[in-house]
């Protein structure tokens, strides 16, 4: 599991701040590298919007370059073909500029993870689900 934060400021003046946590899956080969590479670029602004997509497809051909560059046994050559896979969840916290104001945040959830937002042990906020019975053992899709 490899977790890691920045911070930035905005145009306003008012930082934003970015966490992120992934864990990669046990049963891939290489899957911490891809978790790595996954909590940088969440960290630098570049899993979010149209950027989403387009990264993660650079990031997965980073990845194979990078975990290829060795030779390796046939049965490790196979399973870098299958690919690595990783759980990610990702908060950005926006502060307000102005002093009597909330800030605001939003979340990635990639994987086996969610994010919940507690005020005085009440439920605030959940994503991507709202609910205990919306967990099961078949992910989201990323669409």
């Amino acid at each position: 599991m490899l977790s890691t934060r920045s911070i930035h400021s905005s145009a306003g003046g008012a930082p934003t701040f970015r966490f992120a946590v992934a864990d990669g899956a046990t049963e891939t080969s290489f899957a911490g590298i891809w978790a790595t590479q996954l909590v940088r670029a969440f960290c630098k602004g570049k899993l979010e919007g149209s950027e989403l997509l387009p990264s993660l497809r650079f990031l997965r051909e980073r990845w194979l370059k990078y975990v290829s560059r060795k030779p390796m046994p046939w049965y490790t050559e196979e399973k870098v073909r299958s690919g690595a896979f990783a759980a990610i969840v990702g908060l950005v916290l926006h502060d307000s500029s102005e002093p009597d104001q909330d800030g605001t945040w939003q979340v990635l959830a990639i994987g086996d993870s969610c994010v919940f937002q507690l005020r005085k042990k009440k439920l605030v906020a959940s994503f991507p689900i709202q609910n205990s019975d919306q967990f099961n053992s078949s992910p989201l899709p990323p669409w």
